[in-house]
């Protein structure tokens, strides 16, 4: 069953990739009906995700600041002409493909990740025992996926692929990863910052407005059982949103919160490729209603 699992998977694979190559438009349709059970309306849009592949295909896959700000390497550029390089976390090295990689002169932990989609990162506790050649191979597996033809999102397969080490953020006992704070903005207004925990588990998420409110939008499946308590930063955590997210229709600020101090994740444009699996239909029709007063379809 497994072997026949995964052939399925391989062959969705590679027929979303021919499509994409094909017409996105088409293949935006394809994977939205897969994951949403929904029909895509780009001409009458009514929930989140309709408005954001409309802005994916019409805007987005042709503006060069949006591909420069999904690069996780050239996003840096952005961050420190906004005067914000203070969040950037630590970068200890930058590759232009696997065999390069001087893995003598890394540090005993870090993280390694490829710059051009998401899912492309490798957490590095101790060097000392990491299989170098199986990281390799990943690796190696990762920098040939052209990840923005099966996802859809044209923006990625504009990137020069890099390999890029930066310093690992420590997590709790309980899970390897900081939770993250993602403030969806929309014309570079703050609207909903989304909690995600148990990172190293299924992950979970909780809901809060700039006000710290929590918002009923999540399904059940996907909603954390734990309370958050207000960041002492949010203030400053919210004006570096609204700061970042000034030129975009919409985008997603993914910031780290450690001990109080704010560290850049990455800006997210099509998140869930534009198919989100965890809003339910209240949450996705409110949040469309950030664009009903502009005609961005």
């Amino acid at each position: 069953m497994e072997i026949i699992k995964e052939i399925k998977v391989k062959i969705g694979y590679c027929y979303h990739i021919v499509l994409g190559k094909i017409s996105p438009t088409i293949a935006s349709y394809s994977l939205y009906k897969k994951y949403t059970n929904r029909r895509l309306n780009l001409r009458k849009p009514k929930y989140l995700d309709d408005y954001l592949m409309g802005i994916k295909l019409h805007n987005y896959s042709t503006n060069d600041l949006v591909v420069l700000c999904s690069d996780k390497y050239l996003v840096r550029e952005y961050i420190c002409s906004n005067g914000l390089e203070y969040i950037l976390n630590e970068l200890y090295a930058v590759y232009n493909n696997v065999d390069s990689i001087n893995w003598g002169e890394l540090p005993i932990e870090f993280v390694i990740k490829l710059n051009h989609g998401s899912g492309f990162n490798l957490i590095c506790k101790d060097r000392a025992t990491l299989d170098i050649d199986s990281t390799k191979r990943i690796l190696k597996r990762w920098y040939k996926t052209k990840f923005g033809l099966y996802t859809v999102e044209p923006h990625y397969l504009k990137i020069k692929k890099k390999i890029i080490v930066e310093k690992y953020l420590k997590g709790s006992e309980y899970c390897s990863s900081p939770d993250d704070y993602k403030i969806f903005c929309f014309y570079g207004i703050p609207k909903i910052i989304q909690v995600c925990t148990e990172r190293d588990a299924d992950v979970k998420y909780k809901l809060y407005d700039t006000s710290w409110k929590e918002v009923g939008y999540l399904l059940d499946d996907y909603r954390s059982n734990k309370d958050f308590s207000k960041p002492k930063v949010l203030t400053d955590m919210l004006d570096i949103a609204c700061k970042l997210s000034n030129p975009f229709p919409f985008v997603r600020v993914d910031l780290f919160l450690m001990e109080e101090k704010i560290i850049f994740s990455e800006l997210t444009f099509t998140p869930f490729a534009c198919s989100c699996r965890i809003l339910n239909s209240t949450g996705q029709i409110e949040l469309a209603r950030e664009f009903q007063s502009e005609n961005l379809i």
